[in-house]
Parts: C-alpha cells; sequence; structure tokens
C-alpha cells in the first residue's frame, strides 16, 4: 500500500521506503475542515517528533491525487484527503542548538510593526489585554496590540 501511495502521490515518492504514513481526511461538507486538518497534521508531527519519529507532511488537499488516495484507502466519499504525513526513522539527524530569544521573537506594543532583520516567514499578531496599571476610576477596560514575530 505504502509503494502505491507513493507511486502517486507527486512529491511523496519517499513514502514507499517510509516504515509507515499516516493520511489525514477531513470531512468536506464541514466549514473548516480544512483548518481543522491541518492543525491535527501538525500535531501529530509534533507528537512523532517528540517521540523521536522523523516525519515529513506531503500535501494532500488540492492535488490532483487526492481523490485516488481516498478510493485506494476506501474512505467514504465525503471525506477529502488534506494530508499525507510519511514517518520513520531518519538515517540522520542534526538537532541544532537552539537560538536565544532575543533573535527568534520580539514584543512590541502599540505602533507599528518593526520586524528584526532577517527573513520573517510568518508573522502573529498578538492582541491581548495588557494592564501594567489599572485604568483610572471609570475607564473602560486597557488593551493593547502586540505584535510577535518568528524566523
Amino acid at each position: 500500500m505504502l509503494s502505491e501511495i507513493a507511486g502517486i502521490a507527486t512529491y511523496g515518492k519517499f513514502i514507499g521506503d517510509c516504515p509507515l504514513c499516516f493520511a489525514v481526511f477531513g470531512e468536506k461538507k464541514q466549514q473548516f475542515y480544512l483548518e481543522d486538518c491541518c492543525a491535527a497534521t501538525e500535531n501529530l508531527i509534533l507528537a512523532l517528533q517528540a517521540h523521536g519519529v522523523s516525519s515529513c507532511w506531503v500535501a494532500g488537499d488540492k492535488t490532483p491525487y487526492a481523490e485516488t488516495v481516498r478510493k485506494l484507502l476506501k474512505v467514504p466519499d465525503e471525506y477529502t484527503l488534506v494530508s499525507l504525513v510519511a514517518a520513520g526513522n531518519a538515517a540522520d539527524i542534526t538537532i541544532t542548538r537552539k537560538k536565544d530569544m532575543k533573535h527568534i521573537a520580539f514584543l512590541k506594543s502599540s505602533g507599528r510593526i518593526n520586524f528584526c532583520s532577517g527573513e520573517i516567514h510568518f508573522f502573529i499578531i498578538m492582541i491581548a489585554p495588557f494592564a501594567p496599571a489599572l485604568p483610572p476610576s471609570g475607564a473602560g477596560a486597557h488593551c493593547d496590540i502586540h505584535e510577535v514575530g518568528y524566523r
């Protein structure tokens, strides 16, 4: 079965050499099936890593082979393939030294977003109640916007 999936998946030819592969499916009629399945896929990858198992997310959603994989695995029509996760023990893995937080994230309260030097792959805008001091009597709740970047 793994070799069949490897033959179908455009960028997953290595799946045939893996001891196992997870297929994540979502119910198409659910509004947020893609988001839910992507979150589940990422949690799966993190759990595998926590147990010392290497993995690779192979695209599934919107690929020409998604339907073929669904039929091969005999999954009901109302579900669609979102991801394939190949898993196994890596031949060679190097864990790099962790960076100091000052090189990874920054926190800036209000004003313009100020990215650190370097390439930013994504960013998160954190909106949270932040009250270093209680607001004056009768004032509304205090809320600042904080930008958190990651590179």
